[in-house]
């Protein structure tokens, strides 16, 4: 027989409803960069970890005409990267998680300066892979009138190299050459050959959402060659004044993949007959 206590708790528990935030907060954008304007094109820029997103993101962002956000959809937190805006909030977090929609809708794509003539931010497909965000896709597949700045690598194993190695030193971004790494990682091969499953998957997704979008493809290896240009080209595609891009960051790496993994004789034997060995073609 149940007690008083346990009767009590179970009836309250059976009476539960989450407390959820009102969307009635993503009305009230920061004023840093509030304004009348809503005649701006909207981007999103999608790639993949470790592949220049964030030299990219970085450089709009220093152009007076873009407002361009970070991680929007980051699962830890809300990677906004503007000031004036609270990447710490647990009510935005909250509300961002149960009303995603809206929080696009009313808060990210809202009125801005007259200045303004792109807004956009950063998105990895995995960002996306869960059940919060599931919608995020449609609403994609939806807005053709959301830009799409496309960013790719070219070599797969490189990407998750590099992935490995920030992961290990913590630096995620190098500002100078001193700041490379020289560490070697071993590579798993069932995570490895996962990682190349999981990023096709994730790139057949993305296609398929943006099919009939207007896109710009770029690659980490022609923005490594000539930062400047690929930024100046983005700025075209997104209908801007041109201006000089700042660039504030170096390649992490520049040994060939060799000499960083240490198993990498043994990768390449076991990928020999695989769709995949030409990521160990070195150059």
């Amino acid at each position: 027989m149940l007690s008083y206590v346990s009767k009590v708790k179970k009836l309250l528990k059976s009476l539960y409803i989450p407390l959820r935030v009102s969307p009635k907060l993503f009305d009230k954008q920061p004023n840093t960069l509030a304004g009348p304007n809503r005649d701006y094109t909207k981007f999103i820029l999608i790639g993949q970890p470790r592949s220049g997103s964030s030299l990219v993101i970085g450089s709009l962002r220093q152009h007076p005409q873009v407002v361009g956000f970070g991680e929007l959809f980051n699962r830890g937190q809300i990677v906004f990267n503007i000031k004036g805006y609270d990447n710490a909030s647990k009510v935005l977090y909250k509300a961002r998680k149960e009303y995603p929609i809206d929080f696009l809708n009313r808060y990210i794509f809202s009125s801005y300066l007259k200045r303004t003539r792109a807004v956009g931010f950063k998105l990895f497909p995995e960002q996306l892979d869960n059940q919060h965000f599931e919608c995020v896709w449609d609403w994609i597949e939806q807005n053709r009138d959301v830009a799409i700045i496309l960013l790719s690598r070219q070599n797969t194993l490189a990407t998750y190299t590099s992935f490995l190695i920030a992961q290990k030193t913590q630096v995620w971004q190098a500002q100078k050459k001193s700041q490379r790494s020289s560490i070697n990682v071993t590579v798993d091969m069932a995570a490895c050959l996962a990682e190349f499953q999981t990023r096709e998957r994730y790139e057949a997704t993305v296609r398929a959402k943006i099919a009939n979008h207007r896109v710009m493809e770029i690659t980490y290896e022609d923005l490594s060659k000539a930062p400047s240009t690929g930024i100046i080209k983005i700025q075209e595609f997104l209908g801007l004044d041109r201006a000089e891009p700042e660039i504030t960051q170096v390649k992490s790496e520049t040994r060939p993949l060799s000499e960083i993994i240490e198993n990498y004789r043994e990768l390449k034997e076991q990928f020999a007959n695989t769709r995949w060995n030409h990521y160990f073609n070195e150059e």
